[in-house]
Parts: C-alpha cells; sequence; structure tokens
C-alpha cells in the first residue's frame, strides 16, 4: 500500500511524515506561465514554528514510502501568525529574477547568450540553456524586471523557460520523458478546453535593411520593413522593432504559430505523482473521448497534501499541432518529404536571391565603369580643345609680333633711305 510521505526544510528546521505532525497542509504551484512557481504551507503553532521569517530557504520532497522527489526551493516570501497556526507563502528563485532590473545594451548575441548574462546578474543557477535567436541588438530596460525581459525572449524564441529546483532552464520543448496516465487507473477527473484559431498564418516585421546583408552586421541601422511568414490562410500581423533580418523574422514567426496552433488543453487531477515535471511529457489513455487520449506537453502542476485530499497533483497540459505536419497535409505529402522540398526551396531561393545580388553588383560597377569612362573622354576632349585654343593663341601673338617688327624694319628702312636721297640732293 502506498503512503504519502513528505519532507520539508525551513531554515535549519526539519519536518519528515514519519518524524512530526505539525504539517497541516502542503501546496505547491509550478507554471511555465507564470513568472514565478509558489509553495503554501500550513503548520501548527509550536515552538520549532516561531522562529521563521521571511527569507528563510524552502525546500519540499514528496513521494510515497519515504521515497521522495524534490518538487520546490525556494525562499519564505511572507509568513502569517495566527492562534493556532502558522501560514507561510514561499517563491523560488525566480524571485532574484524578479527583483532585478537593469538597464543593458547587447549587440550581435543570441537569446541564449542574453538569458544567461541576466541570471548571472541575478545569482541565479542555469540549466540548459539554449542559444536560440541571434539578435543583431537587443535592449534590456528597467522597465521589466529581468524575469518579465526572459519571458518575452524565449516567447520569440517559442521556448519554455522554468525553474526546477534551483536552476534556470531556456528551450524549446521536446519529448523526452513521457509518464503515463490511464483513466481508472490513477487518472481522477479530467476537464478539456479547446481553442479555435482564425489565424493560421503569422507574419512578423521588423525594421532594417540587413535582410540584405545578414544578421551579423550593423547595416539595421538603416530603417528598411523585413518580414518573415510562418503558415497560410488568415494572419496574424506581428510588429517588432527587435527583429533587424529576414531569417529572425521567420524564425519568430514560426515559433508564433508553434504556439497560437496548440488545439486544445486539459486539466487533470491524478493520484499525486512527485516524479512529473514542467515541460515532460505525458500520455494519456483510456479515457471514453478519443480525443483526450494521447501525449500532452505538461505546463502547470499543482501538488497538495493534506489529511482530506491525501496526495493529489492536478496538471494543465496542452496538445500542440505540428506546424509542418500540417503543411505537409495541406501540400499531400508526406513530412519528410515536406522538410526536405522546404529545405530545397528555401536553398533555391537563398541560390536565386545571391545570384540577384551578384546581378546587382555587376550592373552597378558596370555603370560605374561607364561613367569613370564618359568623365574621363570628356576630360581628354576638354582638354585638348583647350590646347588648341593656347596655340591658336599663341601662334596668333606670334605672328602679329613677327608682322610689328617687320613694319618697324620697313619703316626704318624707309627713313632710311630717304635721308640718304634728300643728303644727295642736297650735295
Amino acid at each position: 500500500m502506498l503512503s504519502p510521505s513528505y519532507k520539508i526544510k525551513i531554515g535549519n528546521v526539519t519536518f519528515e511524515s514519519e518524524k512530526s505532525n505539525e504539517v497541516i497542509s502542503i501546496d505547491v504551484n509550478l507554471d511555465i506561465s507564470v513568472l514565478a512557481d509558489s509553495c503554501s504551507i500550513i503548520l501548527q503553532r509550536s515552538p520549532r514554528t516561531e522562529k521563521f521569517k521571511k527569507g528563510d530557504e524552502i525546500s519540499i520532497s514528496l513521494g510515497y514510502n519515504n521515497i521522495l522527489e524534490n518538487v520546490f526551493d525556494g525562499k519564505i516570501n511572507d509568513i502569517d501568525f495566527n492562534i493556532t497556526e502558522v501560514k507561510i507563502f514561499g517563491l523560488n528563485y525566480a524571485s532574484n529574477l524578479l527583483n532585478l532590473r537593469v538597464n543593458q545594451a547587447y549587440e550581435n548575441q543570441s537569446a541564449g547568450s542574453i538569458v544567461s548574462d541576466l541570471a548571472k546578474k541575478a545569482k541565479v543557477t542555469t540549466g540548459e540553456i539554449s542559444d536560440g535567436i541571434n539578435f543583431p541588438f537587443y535592449f534590456i530596460n528597467s522597465t521589466k524586471n529581468a524575469y518579465e525581459h526572459i519571458h518575452k525572449i524565449a516567447e520569440k524564441c517559442g521556448f519554455d523557460v522554468y525553474i526546477i529546483g534551483n536552476k534556470l532552464y531556456f528551450k524549446k520543448y521536446e519529448k523526452n520523458t513521457v509518464h503515463n496516465v490511464e483513466y481508472g487507473k490513477n487518472l481522477i477527473k479530467a476537464e478539456f478546453f479547446e481553442k479555435k484559431q482564425k489565424a493560421t498564418c503569422v507574419k512578423v516585421r521588423g525594421e532594417s535593411s540587413s535582410s540584405f546583408k545578414g544578421s551579423s552586421t550593423s547595416h539595421w541601422l538603416t530603417k528598411k520593413d523585413v518580414e518573415g511568414v510562418a503558415g497560410e490562410g488568415n494572419f496574424l500581423l506581428i510588429s517588432d522593432p527587435s527583429v533587424k533580418d529576414k531569417d529572425t523574422a521567420e524564425k519568430l514567426a514560426k515559433a508564433k504559430l508553434d504556439e497560437i496552433l496548440t488545439s486544445f488543453s486539459q486539466t487533470i487531477t491524478i493520484v499525486g505523482n512527485s516524479k512529473i515535471k514542467l515541460d515532460e511529457t505525458i500520455e494519456i489513455k483510456n479515457m471514453p473521448n478519443e480525443k483526450l487520449n494521447g501525449e500532452f506537453k505538461v505546463v502547470g502542476i499543482e501538488h497538495i497534501l493534506n489529511k482530506t485530499d491525501g496526495f493529489i497533483s492536478n496538471m494543465e497540459c496542452v496538445k500542440k499541432e505540428d506546424v509542418e505536419k500540417i503543411e505537409a497535409e495541406k501540400e499531400g505529402v508526406p513530412e519528410g518529404a515536406a522538410a526536405e522540398e522546404k529545405k530545397a526551396t528555401e536553398e533555391e531561393k537563398t541560390l536565386e536571391q545571391k545570384v540577384k545580388e551578384v546581378e546587382r553588383n555587376t550592373e552597378e560597377k558596370i555603370k560605374e565603369v561607364e561613367k569613370k569612362t564618359d568623365e574621363k573622354i570628356k576630360n581628354a576632349e576638354n582638354s585638348a580643345e583647350q590646347k588648341i585654343n593656347d596655340f591658336d593663341k599663341d601662334a596668333g601673338n606670334k605672328i602679329n609680333e613677327l608682322t610689328d617688327k617687320t613694319n618697324k624694319k620697313i619703316q626704318d628702312f624707309k627713313k632710311e633711305a630717304e635721308g640718304k636721297i634728300n643728303k644727295l640732293k642736297n650735295g
């Protein structure tokens, strides 16, 4: 027979299911979409519970027959003492990021690098941090806390961000660990919510000219709209000034489309299971409604342990549509073939863009050479004309000078001749 067990450590005081009876209830809330996970612990007042204060560290482990799994690490955020009970409210180490506000500019940094730097500034240990999108320029300002900025960056990348234990994770959901949940065995109840999305296409627009130069350059300083598109049909338009090149715009569009194509979610209550973590996968079986069966991503967990309910776990899980599969079905081709075709099309587009760029550059260079040649010819013609004019002017001047000298000599000769004739006449 399974017997619920717990171990709670607050400050330097430990409460264990086999050794203490001060614990009245434990409630742990974990959620990918919420900025900080929390816990609520109600204890009987006793000499051991009188000395707790804000900032004391909390660690909670739950399980059965003293086989325990850690489900929460954090600090006391608030504490309430009444006549018979002590109520403790704790936040996990995301509170360090919630209390951090900075003004910081990042140039040519990946999303993962920015997240790692913010975690370091907040003194938060990191687990798996994936690179994600590369931003030519990204600015963090103090109008939002660091964890709000990290969530926004995760949204752009299509990543999940959460804390397990005392480590921050920033990565894309992957189906690794799968936990089985069966109706009539460990599944107690379920409620589902189906989403009907009007948009089946996402367009992302940024501001830059770097779509022609690459995201590693600084040409984004010259504003020019760039656009990335994912999906087909009715579109959702997103304007994001942090997007500086076409490649980033397309990645962001794909991430957003993946988010909105979540077909439906359901909240289930199961026999308490502390082994299931955020961002893992559960496979639901034997539900009367076949639509509720299958694999779901875990996005929220609430562990409850008390004398009324025993140990139960409420979980919010979502079933995500495969974007590639949807596009493949539209075209009537297998997923793998669609991927290969898409890759080939992208490569063809890239090659075509490069050819066009070469042609454009060649044409510009030819025009530049023609312009320079025309200028040289014109300059040469002007120079030759000037030289001819100078020669004509110089020759004219010399002819005039020679004429003047000749005329003078003739005049001098005439005077001399006339003088001699007059002299002969008089003599």
